[in-house]
């Protein structure tokens, strides 16, 4: 069964483009030209996401929200904010939107901020080939919509402007401490986000696979904030099973 979207937004050439990219790639889509129109929707008809917009004449998307939140209902319904007061982005986080999109926007754009929702979204960053593979094949049996990046800078760009439901990093590509690195993840929109490190023989330092270095790098990591540490000489190479405690815990 496909999943169902409410789109409330008082601007009917913004109803009527969404609506229509939403329907092109197989959702069912309801639309409300009013924040009461669309509380009235909820009351009759089961919603799996709804895309939202901000400034409306009667009810505005921060009532909205917090409307739906009270009720058990509709507490757990997935929201995307669609506005073009980016500003508005922190507030709304901080409340515990789903995901944000800034006006004017691409409907591919917005399309993969919503299967990012759906789905879960991961982002890798590695610059060695054979880790990535792995750690792509790993992601790719959970289904998720998976996001990789080379670089430290696209890293932390990428982080600033998307929500990940768990972040990868492969231990060699990093150049900045730990503290360092992990100051500016726990700085950006994704604070909360899930955290695993991966390490192997690629790693400065942790060539020769001496268990005593590894562990205390682990130790260093998870101090900092890391959720779970994996390197295939302690964990018998079974990267599956870290990636997955970490991110269903």
């Amino acid at each position: 069964m496909s999943k169902k979207i409410l789109i409330v937004d008082d601007e009917q050439n913004i109803l009527k483009m969404v609506e229509s990219r939403l329907l092109s790639a197989g959702y069912e889509v309801a639309c409300a030209k009013s924040g009461r129109e669309g509380l009235d929707i909820l009351k009759n008809e089961t919603i799996d996401m709804i895309v939202l917009d901000v400034v409306m004449p009667d009810i505005d998307g921060f009532d909205f929200f917090k409307t739906i939140k009270k009720d058990p209902k509709t507490a757990d319904i997935s929201v995307i904010i669609l506005t073009g007061r980016a500003a508005m982005q922190d507030t709304f986080e901080a409340m515990g939107v789903d995901d944000f999109v800034s006006k004017p926007f691409e409907g591919a754009n917005l399309l993969a901020k919503i299967e990012g929702v759906f789905k879960g979204r991961a982002l890798v960053f590695s610059n060695q080939t054979s880790a990535t593979e792995v750690i792509s094949r790993v992601i790719s049996s959970e289904e998720m919509v998976l996001d990789i990046v080379e670089s430290e800078d696209d890293f932390f760009s990428f982080i600033e402007k998307n929500k990940y439901k768990v972040l990868i990093t492969h231990l060699a590509a990093v150049k900045k401490t730990p503290k360092d690195f992990m100051d500016k993840v726990k700085m950006s929109r994704n604070s909360k986000t899930k955290r695993v490190m991966y390490s192997d023989v690629k790693v400065p330092g942790l060539e020769h696979g001496s268990k005593v270095a590894i562990k205390e790098v682990m130790t260093l990591w998870q101090h900092e904030g890391i959720n779970a540490f994996f390197d295939a000489r302690l964990e018998e190479g079974d990267f599956s099973k870290v990636f997955s405690g970490a991110y269903k815990s």
